[in-house]
């Protein structure tokens, strides 16, 4: 069995010690840069093999619509470029979720008015906070009511809002 010593300080060995490695790629030198043909050559190559980045795949012409140019689509909407206007005409809601910031109150006895409503249609929870006595039922009457605008804007149909779950955040 033979055995070949390397000095790990010798950087002419054709064997590259680990010490010699780091020295190397942790020295400080001027780093290449490659042509815009060699890069363009790399990711064609990475693309052929399916490695290529996820943003290669974007389209280059919508960069080009990104800029400044702006125009009303036929929505009506103004400030969006196209393809952002056509991305929202395209979403359809399903669902809208919306929350409050932190209560000071018990969190049980935001648990009990949570089950009280949570299930009905969003119409029958508000007036059940409409006519509860509690005190923490009119901040969420008035988050109920604005939950329900937000959901009418998003195109979604008024009588079949449902209350979902409610979450106090310490369960």
């Amino acid at each position: 069995m033979a055995v070949r010593m390397v000095d790990p300080l010798d950087l002419d060995a054709s064997f590259k010690s680990p010490l010699a490695w780091l020295r190397e790629s942790l020295s400080l030198g001027v780093r290449e840069k490659h042509s815009a043909e060699e890069l363009a050559a790399a990711r064609k190559e990475q693309a052929e093999k399916g490695q290529g980045s996820i943003f290669d795949s974007l389209d280059v012409a919508e960069e080009g619509k990104e800029d400044a140019s702006t125009t009303a689509s036929a929505d009506g909407k103004k400030g969006l470029s196209m393809a952002e206007a056509t991305r929202q005409s395209k979403k359809t809601w399903t669902e809208h979720k919306y929350s409050t910031a932190n209560f000071k109150i018990s969190h049980r006895k935001l648990n009990q008015l949570g089950r009280q409503i949570a299930g009905q249609p969003i119409d029958m929870a508000i007036l059940q906070m409409m006519f509860s006595e509690k005190r923490a039922s009119k901040r969420i009457k008035s988050m109920l009511v604005v939950a329900k605008d937000h959901a009418k804007n998003k195109g979604l149909e008024e009588r079949k809002l449902i209350v979902g779950t409610w979450n106090s955040g310490l369960n």
